[in-house]
């Protein structure tokens, strides 16, 4: 079986892209800004998902 540990997206809105993978059960644990870009992690049931919105 092949299993992720995590995945990182580069998405281009990061709350519409947190607002839809809530709707896929995955629950939100950090949101982080900084100069360059904004990221998300979200747990899901089997890996974290990272969000990254440059």
């Amino acid at each position: 079986m092949l299993k992720f540990d995590h995945i990182a997206v580069s998405v281009s809105n990061l709350k519409k892209s947190i607002d839809f993978y809530q709707a896929l059960e995955f629950e939100l644990e950090n949101i982080f800004h900084d100069e360059e870009y904004d990221w998300a992690t979200m747990k899901g049931q089997n890996t974290t998902l990272e969000l990254f919105c440059f």
